[in-house]
């Protein structure tokens, strides 16, 4: 059982390790990958971790602090989440517009069709008041404009490292659907008022976030190893103390996570600010 708790304190090792490599590198994640990392993330804020108390002052002071982390990342989640994501049913429309897009034979009655069938699932969870204040022509409405928002997002960062912006532009033209998107999406962030968010200050906040969850996740491994050096017990009160470490660590992780999606999201919109492209002008395709 000394064995076991061993590899649980090197596991600690190895988060911290992971913690502090990925401070230094946000991929650019995109399609498939970047919707599977969102909706892990949108799960795990969905149901936060809990710590009980284990009467270890140390250990407690740490969950406390790890807890405060934890909803302060969650809340900056969530938030960005409602402005650029919209409400779940929203989310899940947009995500049904971006797999089929490019299917010339889904028609705007299938994405109604659709949307209609998003109101009246049982599996997202809607409340009768809920359902009643959407339509499947809001809904769908509302699910091109987030998901036009991305495109337009994404688009930008591909314009900004582009050294022929000129090609940029073409390549993103020679899909009508997708230019008529990436325009609209311009509207929205505008509208929205996301240019006038001070997006530096923004990020100086993911990065306090991820690295106070760096701390976080060394001072639990600490702990841990020092529960390893003064002897293990198959007491109860070592079972409690591991579960809350294991909780902490827990917490951080999502922390740490939540922060570089953030950073990653947040770069895009400071670069949308600062390119202040007028896509209308470049282009009648899609008007």
């Amino acid at each position: 059982m000394k064995k076991n708790l061993l590899l649980l304190a090197a596991a600690f090792a190895a988060t911290t390790l992971m913690v502090g490599c990925a401070m230094f590198s946000s991929e650019k994640d995109e399609g498939a990958d970047n919707r599977a990392k969102l909706n892990k993330l949108v799960t795990q804020a969905r149901n936060p971790e809990k710590i009980e108390k284990t009467g270890d002052q140390k250990i407690d002071a740490l969950a406390d602090a790890s807890t405060v982390l934890y909803e302060r990342a969650r809340k900056e989640f969530n938030n960005y989440l409602d402005q650029t994501r919209g409400p779940i049913p929203v989310g899940k429309m947009a995500d049904f517009i971006q797999k089929n897009v490019e299917q010339a034979e889904v028609t705007e009655k299938d994405y109604l069709d659709h949307a209609r069938e998003l109101i009246n699932s049982d599996e997202l969870g809607l409340t009768a008041a809920e359902k009643k204040g959407l339509t499947p022509e809001g809904l769908y409405k509302q699910g091109k404009e987030y998901y036009a928002l991305n495109q337009y997002i994404a688009f930008v960062k591909e314009y900004d490292a582009a050294e022929d912006k000129k090609a940029c532009e073409a390549r993103a033209q020679e899909s009508k659907n997708n230019w008529t998107y990436i325009k609209l999406g311009e509207k929205v962030y505008k509208d929205k008022g996301l240019d006038k968010v001070n997006w530096d200050e923004k990020l100086k906040v993911v990065k306090e976030i991820i690295n106070d969850a760096a701390r976080i996740t060394k001072d639990a491994g600490d702990l841990l190893n020092g529960l390893v050096s003064n002897g293990f017990s198959l007491s109860a009160d070592v079972k409690q103390k591991t579960d809350a470490l294991n909780g902490i660590k827990n917490q951080a992780l999502f922390s740490k996570d939540a922060g570089l999606w953030l950073t990653d999201e947040y770069i895009g919109m400071k670069l949308a600010h600062a390119t202040g492209l007028n896509l209308g002008r470049l282009s009648n395709i899609g008007d």
